[in-house]
């Protein structure tokens, strides 16, 4: 299996190399992993820092570079460009515990779903000091279950956004 780890950017030079130092270079059970750099037409060095970076590391790097269209935009195209089974968002400005991954890889490989979508319940926003929990909004207890229906998904999720930042996010690439 392969993991696809997406980033997309715009106007991040001075970030973006910290934020590639926090992904895994390995991650248990796949085959390789992938990282993925979405350009959105950065007017900073963003591309040219993602392209030098991309030539001297151990781990395959991809740059795309398209006009500024919005980080929506940015996913889609990265979604079209990768090959791989599983898909991780990565915000630029966001940064991974190291074990992030690998625990939520363990829950995906334990429910044996290969239409799950896992993300974390919580992130800590530093900026502000506090911490995000969503475990007690009656709108995520629908994907705690074991059997949800698509629709019961997304009409909770439309109810609130429980999982707060694309950065949490893993799923199979096929379902996109």
């Amino acid at each position: 299996m392969k993991l696809i780890i997406q980033i997309p950017c715009y106007n991040e030079a001075d970030i973006l190399p910290e934020t590639l130092q926090s992904l895994p270079r390995k991650v248990e059970g796949f085959e390789s992993v992938e990282w993925l750099i979405i350009d959105d037409g950065s007017k900073d060095k963003s591309f040219d820092i993602a392209f030098s970076i991309s030539k001297s590391s151990s781990v395959p790097i991809r740059v795309f570079r398209q006009q500024n269209s919005g980080v929506s935009v940015a996913r889609n195209l990265g979604l079209l460009k990768s090959s791989g089974d599983l898909v991780a968002f990565l915000d630029v400005d966001d940064i991974w515990k190291p074990t992030k991954i690998e625990k939520q890889l363990a829950l995906y490989d334990e429910l044996k779903n290969h239409e799950a979508f896992i993300f974390t319940d919580y992130y800590l926003d530093d900026e502000n000091d506090t911490c995000r929990a969503l475990a007690g909004y009656t709108d995520y207890n629908v994907c705690t279950q074991t059997n949800f229906s698509k629709e019961d998904f997304q009409l909770a999720f439309i109810r609130r956004n429980f999982v707060g930042t694309a950065s949490t996010v893993i799923f199979n690439r096929e379902l996109a």
